[in-house]
């Protein structure tokens, strides 16, 4: 048969796996394969979690692609990527899953591990945890099973806490786990070793997603410094080499002219041979809350210090502000926001601490304290009753 003849994909192949052929003896290969054994003698690691406990992060206005939950048809293309990249990365180990609300069970990394009779631990390497849906699935089955009606694991996923054990043990034995995992294991070490039938196709497939890679890497980086710099995204056209598209486009454009990946994408959207070119209005805003949401993440509150003050004139109480800041090796141009009572050494237009400050920073915007204006306002509604 001809290189030509024969199927990439093993489950495109016509020539199935014979079911009776999958036996005992495959089982036992399967799982010497897939699981490095864990065998660890400290009970408070579950498992090596080095390279698995990181935290997926959800993309907002985007579903998280290596979450199984947002898995939709598995086709070809899609088979063939996650077998390259593998099961996704696992919750960190100090991740707090889900509670039932009646029974309050619920997922747990112990789960991970399966303990044979010999007392040897292996790793459900399979088994992934969909933290959009709080469900469970097998990652070989939902890939590569053809069965009819086929189990929860590898369908609509798994929730069923109170019998999660006994559920596990049954599937990982089952005829048709077995037989996905054969397929699995197969597959992803002939494409490790570049031995797949078409892997001209196999590299063409790479290189286009590494193109995708790093036009999103150089819009993302555009949004960041746009919105950094608080310049305006749009104008009155929003096209390419157009006169009024503002910022946004008009640094596309002046891209093009000296990289050669945004040149290739500025030709692509030109010619229109994709129907995505992430130059939309849409994408901008998707990429600005992405930004802003990443950013709010990241802001913790922590109580510093009291101090002591003689001298409470706005004067007084900046200088006593600039020196514990400097104190505590914190710079004062990273401030970006400050808030206080309303007295008028405080908010004072002329000569308050809040003036004073944006003299020397004029990115820490000051916000009247809401509780304060609050008491105030509800003080002279009461006077005036």
């Amino acid at each position: 048969m001809g290189i030509n003849d024969q199927p990439d994909d093993p489950m495109e192949n016509e020539n199935e796996q014979d079911d009776e052929n999958v036996n005992k003896e495959d089982y036992e290969n399967v799982n010497k394969e897939d699981n490095q054994n864990v065998n660890e003698e400290d009970d408070g690691n579950d498992m090596n979690t080095d390279e698995n406990n990181v935290e997926s992060k959800e993309h907002h206005g985007v579903p998280d692609f290596y979450d199984r939950g947002n898995w939709g048809k598995v086709e070809s293309g899609l088979r063939i990527i996650m077998v390259e990249k593998g099961p996704a990365a696992r919750q960190p180990i100090d991740f707090t899953f889900p509670r039932e609300k009646v029974s309050g069970r619920h997922f747990s990394h112990s789960y991970y591990r399966r303990i044979l009779s010999n007392g040897e631990k292996q790793d459900r390497r399979w088994l992934v945890y969909s933290k959009t849906l709080d469900k469970i699935f097998c990652f070989c089955c939902k890939l590569f099973t053809r069965d009819k009606n086929p189990s929860h694991m590898a369908s609509k996923g798994l929730s069923d806490w109170k019998n999660i054990l006994e559920r596990l043990k049954k599937h990982e034995t089952s005829h048709e786990h077995i037989k996905c995992m054969s397929q699995w294991m197969d597959f992803e070490s002939r494409l490790k070793k570049n031995q797949t039938i078409n892997k001209h196709v196999q590299q063409e497939l790479r290189k286009e997603r590494n193109y995708w890679m790093y036009v999103m890497l150089r819009i993302f980086l555009l949004v960041k410094t746009l919105a950094k710099q608080n310049l305006a995204f749009r104008g009155s056209n929003e096209k390419l080499k157009a006169d009024g598209n503002e910022n946004f486009l008009s640094f596309i454009d002046i891209m093009a002219e000296w990289n050669p990946v945004m040149r290739e994408h500025v030709r692509r959207y030109e010619d229109r041979e994709s129907r995505y070119y992430f130059l939309s209005n849409k994408i901008q805003n998707e990429l600005i809350k992405k930004i802003a949401d990443e950013i709010k993440a990241k802001v913790e509150e922590y109580f510093l210090t009291f101090l002591k003050v003689d001298d409470t004139s706005g004067e007084g109480l900046f200088c006593e502000i600039q020196n514990v800041l400097v104190a505590l090796g914190l710079n004062i141009d990273d401030v970006r926001g400050q808030g206080y009572y309303n007295g008028y050494n405080m908010k004072g237009k002329h000569k308050g601490v809040q003036k004073r400050f944006l003299d020397v920073n004029p990115r820490a915007f000051y916000t009247l304290c809401g509780s304060h204006s609050l008491n105030l306002a509800l003080c002279d509604t009461a006077t005036t009753s």
